[in-house]
């Protein structure tokens, strides 16, 4: 069983997916935009439950430079 914020968030997914396949774009109106990467804001559409929320700086909070490197 998935719990409330899980189930909003799948609802939201569900919501994106329906729009892509519609429009060849996943944003919706009843959704947060999703954003097109770009590597100078680096803002991101977050998929954590209860609900999708744009952030910025996923780069520097899980230290992708350091694991670019170390690969």
């Amino acid at each position: 069983m998935l719990t409330r914020p899980q189930q909003q968030l799948a609802a939201a997914m569900k919501q994106y997916w329906t729009d892509l396949a519609k429009t060849g774009s996943p944003d919706s109106w009843s959704e947060p935009l999703w954003p097109r990467f770009d590597s100078a804001s680096q803002e991101m559409l977050s998929l954590v439950p209860p609900s999708p929320v744009v952030e910025t700086g996923f780069a520097a909070e899980h230290h992708c430079a350091f694991w670019a490197l170390a690969s």
